[in-house]
C-alpha cells in the first residue's frame, strides 16, 4: 500500500498522518472519526480539515 506520511511535533507530542488511495475513510487511533469525536462540530471540523476543501474526500483514506 503506497501512502504519504506527515509528521507534526509539539513539545513531547508527535502526530503521524498517513494518506492513501481509498474510499474516504478517516480513522483516528483505529476508530472512525465520527465515533472518536463525540460532538458534531468536532467531527465536521475533522472532515473539513481532511481533503474536503479540495474535493478529494471520497478518493483518499486518512489514518491519524
Amino acid at each position: 500500500m503506497n501512502y504519504l506520511l506527515g509528521v507534526g511535533r509539539r513539545k513531547t507530542s508527535v502526530a503521524r498522518v498517513r494518506v492513501a488511495s481509498g474510499k474516504g475513510n478517516i480513522l483516528i487511533n483505529s476508530i472512525p472519526y465520527n465515533e472518536y469525536f463525540k460532538g458534531l462540530i468536532d467531527a465536521l471540523k475533522a472532515v473539513e480539515a481532511s481533503l474536503s476543501c479540495v474535493g478529494l474526500r471520497d478518493k483518499y483514506d486518512v489514518f491519524v
